[in-house]
C-alpha cells in the first residue's frame, strides 16, 4: 500500500522513523518493485485490468502497479484507471495515488486523463481542505504523472503552481519538477534550489534526486548539489552526490576541485560522484 515517483530509486531510500520520511520513503517503493520484480508477464493486461474491480485493495493496487510497470504497453488500460481518479470512485489513498501514477507511466495515450489527474491536484482547496480531501499520495503522484506529459499537460501549470506551497514537502518537489518539464517555468527552478537547502531532510533530500533527473539544464542546479555536499543531513549528501553524477561532464570541475577539500566526508562524495559519471578515465 504504496505510492510512488519515477525519480526516486531504492538504493536512495531515507531510513528515518518520521511520518514525512514514511511518505519519502513510500514514493521510493513502486520503482524498487517495478525495477527487481517486474510483473507476471503470463497475467495479460486485460486479466491486471479487470483486478482493478477487485474488493480488496491490496489487490487492485498491485493490479494498478503492474499496469504502471508496463508502460505503454498497458495503453488499454488507461480508461479503467482514468475511472479510479474520481475520489468517489477508489476509497483507498494509496489505490487512488498509484492509479495516478500508473497513467503517468503509459505515454502519449494517456493523455486524456490530464483533466482527471489536475482534479487530483486537489489545488481548488485551501490547504486544511486539500490536506482532508485529497491524499498525499494523490497529490503527489498526479503532479508526477502531469510532469510526464510534457507541454501536453500546460493546463495543468496554475493548479502545479499553488502545490508549491503545499504542506507536504514531497509534493511541493514533484509539482516544481512537473513544472520545469511541462514549460520551464520560471518559479520551478528557483523553489527546487530552495528546498534543496532546507534543513528539514525530507524536503532537502527530495530536491537533490529530482534536480538529478531533470538534468544539467536546470539554472544554477550544478552549483547547489556542489554545495549540498556540505548539507548536515547525510542522505541528502549522498543524494546530491548521485545526482551529481547523473549531471554529466558538466559537473567535473567542480567536482574535481572538491577531491581536495579539507572535508574528508566531501573528498569521499565528490570522488564517488565522479566515479558514477565515469570522470575518472577521462584523459
Amino acid at each position: 500500500m504504496f505510492v510512488f515517483a519515477k525519480h526516486f530509486r531504492p538504493d536512495l531510500i531515507k531510513p528515518r522513523p518520521s511520518v514525512a520520511v514514511f511518505l519519502t520513503w513510500s514514493v521510493c517503493v513502486c520503482t524498487a518493485l517495478a525495477q527487481q520484480n517486474p510483473p507476471d508477464r503470463a497475467k495479460d493486461v486485460p486479466r491486471w485490468t479487470s483486478e482493478l474491480q477487485h474488493k480488496d485493495p491490496s489487490v487492485r493496487w498491485y493490479a494498478a502497479h503492474a499496469l504502471g510497470q508496463l508502460g505503454p504497453a498497458a495503453a488499454e488500460a488507461v480508461g479503467p484507471l482514468r475511472r479510479m481518479l474520481p475520489r468517489a470512485k477508489e476509497p483507498d489513498d494509496y489505490v487512488h495515488g498509484t492509479a495516478a501514477w500508473a497513467i503517468g507511466r503509459m505515454g502519449p495515450a494517456a493523455r486524456p486523463a490530464i483533466p482527471a489527474l489536475v482534479e487530483c491536484l486537489g489545488a481548488e482547496l485551501d490547504a486544511s481542505e486539500r490536506a482532508q480531501s485529497v491524499h498525499a499520495s494523490a497529490r503527489r503522484n498526479a503532479a508526477w504523472a502531469l510532469g510526464q506529459f510534457g507541454t501536453a499537460a500546460r493546463v495543468a501549470v496554475p493548479e502545479l503552481v499553488k502545490l508549491l506551497d503545499d504542506e507536504d514537502p514531497v509534493v511541493r518537489v514533484q509539482a516544481a519538477a512537473a513544472l520545469w518539464r511541462i514549460d520551464r517555468h520560471a518559479k520551478a527552478a528557483p523553489k527546487l534550489l530552495e528546498m534543496l537547502q532546507a534543513r528539514e531532510p525530507t524536503e532537502s533530500y527530495a530536491a537533490a534526486v529530482a534536480l538529478g533527473e531533470l538534468g544539467p539544464d536546470v539554472p544554477g542546479a550544478l552549483e547547489a548539489l556542489v554545495e549540498a555536499l556540505g548539507h548536515p543531513d547525510e542522505d541528502t549528501q549522498r543524494a546530491a552526490s548521485r545526482s551529481l553524477g547523473r549531471l554529466g561532464p558538466r559537473a567535473g570541475p567542480a567536482l574535481r576541485k572538491l577531491l581536495t577539500s579539507g572535508d574528508a566526508g566531501i573528498r569521499n562524495r565528490a570522488a564517488r560522484a565522479l566515479e558514477r559519471m565515469g570522470s575518472f578515465s577521462d584523459p
